[in-house]
């Protein structure tokens, strides 16, 4: 299971709560990134602490890091990973795609 999510995400909140999109409002609402990964662990028997990367900044002046965290240490069997975007926004995690109408602010360090 692969997670992605930045912290300051508006749209959609990395700490959970209210969806919502510029003047949109009663999208629902949302438990939090965090509750969400642990859900998976449980579920996994993934009860040891993540492996924990740093990504380098690709940019000087890119305001956002990287932190991946990955629990379950065979790659061949079941693992939950989460990169965390911190201070990045609603956005895809794809190069090659487009910004859209709800993108927000992002980084460049899952390119690496």
């Amino acid at each position: 299971m692969f997670f992605t999510h930045g912290t300051a995400d508006r749209i959609a909140p990395y700490d959970g709560g209210e969806v919502k999109a510029f003047s949109l409002s009663g999208r629902g609402s949302g438990i939090s990134i965090d509750a969400s990964v642990a859900i998976w662990r449980e579920l996994a028997g993934l009860t040891a602490p993540p492996a924990t990367h740093l990504y380098p900044h690709l940019q000087a002046r890119d305001p956002t890091s990287a932190t991946r965290m990955t629990w379950g240490a065979a790659p061949a069997q079941l693992q939950i990973e989460l990169l965390r975007i911190d201070g990045g926004g609603h956005t895809g995690s794809s190069r090659c795609e487009k910004p859209g109408l709800l993108t927000e602010r992002t980084d460049r360090q899952d390119e690496s």
